[in-house]
């Protein structure tokens, strides 16, 4: 066996380990990821069962609408991202799945209107130049936001039954 065949051996080798260590890495990740995630979700809905408990559900009700909005802005984002056709394979999610799950969030949106709209951060008053500029950024924000939201509930809510 000649030098050049080493070397081909060498760098199929490293290539084929680098690939099946970044595979299994990043797949790892993922689902360490969603549970390092889980402990301070589980927090959050420690909070939100004490204020449903003692009758304060405002804030519980905003977080769960926010939870809505932001179902609908990252499943965008994920649907435009590039990658998308490998996140499947490698970290081993179902997205088509999804898709029983965004129609269930559209729906809701459709006939719901979010209580996080660019209306929502415009109050109160700013007092400063500063607040004044930090509130049009907000503001452009939650546009953008509401947008997308309508594309997605255009894209994946119930279309009602065509008429003959």
């Amino acid at each position: 066996m000649n030098r050049s065949h080493i070397w081909l051996i060498a760098i199929g080798a490293v290539l084929a380990g680098s690939g099946a260590g970044f595979w299994l890495g990043v797949r790892a990740g993922a689902n360490v990821g969603l549970m390092i995630d889980s402990a301070p979700r589980g927090a959050i809905a420690l909070h939100h069962l004490k204020a449903i408990a003692s009758g304060q559900t405002t804030n519980t009700l905003v977080s769960l609408e926010s939870d809505i909005d932001t179902a609908l802005l990252w499943n965008h984002r994920l649907q435009e991202e590039s990658l998308r056709l490998v996140v499947e394979p490698i970290l081993g999610f179902d997205l088509d799945a999804n898709r029983k799950y965004l129609t269930r969030l559209a729906d809701y949106r459709r006939d719901h209107a979010s209580p996080l709209g660019p209306e929502a951060v415009a109050k109160p008053e700013p007092q400063s130049e500063k607040d004044r500029e930090f509130r049009t950024w907000l503001i452009e924000g939650a546009r953008q936001n509401q947008a997308i939201i309508s594309q997605m509930v255009e894209r994946y809510a119930t279309k009602p039954p065509q008429s003959p």
